[in-house]
């Protein structure tokens, strides 16, 4: 629990508008927020190499948006690799526009905000990312804490 409140705090309550604005361009803006954000966990007392990772993950997953190629890879893993294999095994050519289509749809030009596709609704795919980015924050902090 108090692994989660020090994620909340560190994401939310102590990161500003302009870091949450600018950390996707900036190097610099990102490495200030992940060290403001991984101080917190000095609370639980890590092994340096534990909130090394914990940082640096941070930064990395907030610069680059991370968390919409693990979104999108979900989607393709989950979404067109059952519909390729029954392609590969039907001479149904409906089944084969459909995947067509499905490629065109979840291709990396049409997902590459959210990783979601640009059909998706605003709000829903935006909400999404939240939650897979907040999740992939809590997960990787938790292995580390645990393991390192």
């Amino acid at each position: 629990m108090l692994q989660l409140l020090l994620h909340l705090t560190g994401d939310y309550i102590l990161q500003s508008e302009h870091m949450s604005a600018k950390k996707r361009a900036s190097s610099a803006w990102a490495g200030f927020h992940a060290i403001t954000y991984s101080l917190l966990f000095g609370l639980l007392h890590p092994s340096w190499t534990a909130w090394s990772v914990i940082c640096g993950s941070h930064f990395l997953i907030d610069r680059f948006g991370l968390a919409r190629y693990v979104v999108w890879s979900k989607n393709i893993v989950l979404g067109l690799w059952p519909k390729w294999l029954l392609c590969q095994i039907s001479s149904n050519d409906g089944l084969k526009d459909e995947l067509n289509n499905e490629r065109r749809r979840f291709s990396w030009t049409n997902c590459q905000i959210t990783g979601y596709p640009s059909e998706v609704q605003p709000w829903l795919a935006g909400t999404l990312i939240i939650v897979a980015d907040n999740t992939l924050h809590l997960l990787i902090n938790w292995l580390a804490l645990r393991w390192l």
